[in-house]
């Protein structure tokens, strides 16, 4: 009987914002299994949570990718933010952002937020956790999403990159076979949470360009 799986997260799991013609994790998953995949590319962890609380039931199991804290989802425009403020809208001549951090911002608060949102999600049956930062944990010492896509740049020899990014999920090949294969295997056994080593990380093949700066001439 063909399992349905929801994957829920960010960019990490959200397969569609880049045209690179090989297979992502999610990808891969959808050829083993009947998957909906509700992840947007930089998307809140509130965004995620809601549509995991909503959905979780029509699933066999579901894959949740938990992004870092600091990303905001406004729902009367719906457009995803971060705390650049340079990326929020102005209305009636305000910049929202600015606005929002001068007059609305609470360090404390987002972070109990946040960490409500994990601790209920690590609770939930049949969902799979993955962490897509470090840092979306309170004290995590294990190996995130991100650790893998920083080490394929180090790999590539450039540190901080902050030019287009053509990775599906921000991994490239090998890596997303790796996280595919694991998170295979937490369905198959019933897991909660994927352990990720870097001794499990395969250095990329590809050339630089395949997935950096692969559209500039």
């Amino acid at each position: 009987m063909v399992k349905k799986i929801g994957i829920f997260g960010d960019s990490f799991s959200d397969p569609t914002w880049n045209d690179n013609s090989y297979q992502s994790w999610p990808e891969m998953l959808a050829d083993q299994y009947q998957v909906t995949n509700y992840s947007k590319n930089g998307s809140s962890l509130w965004y995620s949570y809601q549509k995991l609380k909503k959905h979780i039931s029509e699933f066999d199991a579901c894959v949740f990718v938990a992004t870092i804290w600091g990303r905001f989802y406004l729902e009367g425009l719906d457009k995803h933010l971060n705390i650049n403020t340079n990326t929020w809208p102005t209305q009636h001549g305000v910049n929202l952002g600015q606005t929002y951090y001068e007059y609305f911002f609470s360090f404390e608060r987002e972070q109990v937020f946040h960490n409500f949102m994990i601790n209920d999600i690590l609770n939930l049956k049949n969902v799979i956790f993955i962490p897509a930062f470090q840092e979306c944990v309170i004290d995590n010492k294990g190996i995130s999403l991100n650790h893998y896509a920083n080490a394929e740049l180090h790999h590539y020899g450039v540190l901080n990159y902050q030019g287009p990014d053509d990775r599906k999920c921000h991994l490239t090949i090998e890596n997303n076979k790796t996280i595919y294969k694991k998170v295979l295997n937490a369905i198959e056994s019933n897991l909660n949470s994927i352990e990720f080593s870097m001794d499990e990380f395969i250095p990329p093949s590809e050339p630089f360009n395949f997935y950096l700066n692969r559209n500039i001439k």
